[in-house]
């Protein structure tokens, strides 16, 4: 149980600092505090090692994995710290193939915040300068996604970020802004890029190893593009 406590812990420990959480899995972990009738080791874990954190478990009781004697398991657990009022927790009791587990979904209506996806025009701007463009050319480009204000019915916006869609210019403006996220090499993964579509790629015998670099991956990337 060490090594369960262990992993279980990084990932809290990763998830600590972030927002609209969504932590799921067959964690083989059964309590009565989401619903099991009765409790196991993995399960008194689970519940000891997210006591202190802000994560919620939102099983509602439903059975979500059929056991040999047919009376059912709860040892597909979800905790998150995303309100109540955002998210609705569903477990769908049919069969799907050969697995014993129902499918669950897990929908989200409203975080409260709404990440920023576009590219911001200032950082562009800088991505360009550092790629020995004229800067005739650059202050062009400059101005070419600034100052847009298109009309939606009778109500005119102005748009401070992201690209043209449709504009044969995007794509590689979009490439000049992402080629910094290339150059953080490691042995561990692999990223390949078409367009705006990113993919990490990471191979390994051992599949928590696997997803460890993937994290890290994610998290330099992060980190990157601040």
């Amino acid at each position: 149980m060490t090594d369960f406590t262990n992993e279980l812990n990084r990932v809290l420990l990763a998830l600590s600092n972030h927002e609209n959480v969504i932590l799921t899995g067959d964690l083989n972990a059964r309590h009565q505090a989401w619903g099991d009738r009765l409790s196991n080791a993995k399960g008194n874990i689970v519940v000891n090692e997210t006591i202190s954190t802000n994560l919620q478990c939102v099983n509602n009781g439903a059975i979500t994995h059929l056991t040999n004697n047919s009376t059912g398991s709860v040892i597909d657990v979800t905790f998150t710290n995303i309100s109540s009022n955002s998210r609705k927790w569903t477990c769908h009791q049919v069969h799907l193939g050969g697995s014993k587990h129902f499918p669950i979904t897990i929908e989200i209506t409203n975080t409260g915040k709404k990440p920023n996806y576009f590219i911001p025009k200032q950082r562009l701007a800088q991505e360009i300068s550092k790629n020995n463009i004229d800067m005739s050319i650059a202050n062009w480009t400059y101005n070419f996604f600034s100052k847009r204000t298109p009309t939606l019915g009778n109500h005119t916006v102005e748009i401070t970020s992201g690209l043209p869609q449709g504009s044969c210019l995007s794509p590689t403006l979009f490439n000049i802004y992402t080629a910094q996220l290339h150059e953080i090499n490691d042995t561990q993964t692999q990223l390949f890029q078409f367009a705006d579509d990113l993919a990490i790629i990471s191979t390994n015998t051992n599949k928590i190893t696997a997803a460890h670099n993937l994290q890290n991956k994610i998290e330099e990337l992060q980190i990157s593009t601040y």
